[in-house]
Parts: structure tokens; C-alpha cells; sequence
């Protein structure tokens, strides 16, 4: 399986994804149509992407029951970037993925300051008229 392929095709119906001239090399140009210049990377080098899927196999196993270690793990491993993509990339993020996690550096934080850190917060949501 070309997993930079599916990396790519994974986040393209909310990324603008090019591919790098260097094997293993993804930029994210825009995300949910906000640009991030200079663009977000992620490096996932054929080594530690075999043994991250190695790594998670038995997790993998658990989730994807349908098909094998091998293929349950690069899906694992999907989820986990797209996961770290739409939580942590802003213009200049590098995300790694390595032998067991995924490192990004550059990260976007959130300013919480202004909440109470007593306070009692609740989430709520309305459901969907079509249910």
C-alpha cells in the first residue's frame, strides 16, 4: 500500500495536500480553506511509518476487524494524522511520524486564559431535525 498516497487522499476533502519532490514529504497548503503559508509538512519516512504500523498492530487489530494487522495499522495511522492535522496545524507546523507516535512541533495553542478555572462548564448540542 503507498501510504504517502492515502495520507494524501485522506486529507484532501478538507486540505489542499501537495506531495515534495522528497520521498516521504507532504505539504499542506490550506486547511478547511484557511491558508497556512509557509505550509504545514508532514515527513513520514518509510521506516517509521512500517514500524509505527508494527507498533499499533494490536490496537489496529481491536478497531479494523475486517482486514489485517498490516492494512488495520496504516488506517490507525491515518486517523492519527488526520487527528493531529485538524487539531494542532497552523502555517509552519511540522508533523513527524515516527517509530510509535507522531511529533509535531510548531503546534497552535489555545488561549484559555479568560475561563474561570472553577468554574462549571457544560456541553450541550441540539439534535438534528432529520433524526
Amino acid at each position: 500500500m503507498d501510504v504517502i498516497g492515502a495520507i494524501v487522499e485522506e486529507l484532501s476533502p478538507y486540505a489542499t495536500v501537495r506531495l515534495s519532490e522528497q520521498p516521504g514529504k507532504i505539504f499542506l497548503d490550506t486547511l478547511h480553506g484557511r491558508p497556512l503559508q509557509p505550509p504545514a509538512v508532514i515527513i513520514a519516512p518509510d521506516d517509521a511509518v512500517a514500524n509505527y504500523v508494527r507498533s499499533s498492530a494490536a490496537a489496529a487489530q481491536a478497531l479494523h476487524t475486517d482486514v489485517g494487522p498490516e492494512e488495520g495499522g496504516v488506517r490507525l495511522l491515518l486517523v492519527h494524522i488526520t487527528e493531529e492535522v485538524l487539531s494542532k496545524a497552523q502555517a509552519g507546523t511540522t508533523l513527524t511520524v515516527e517509530d510509535d507516535e507522531i511529533t509535531v512541533v510548531g503546534e497552535r495553542t489555545t488561549d484559555l486564559s479568560g475561563l474561570d478555572p472553577d468554574g462549571e462548564y457544560y456541553w450541550t448540542a441540539d439534535r438534528p431535525d432529520e433524526f
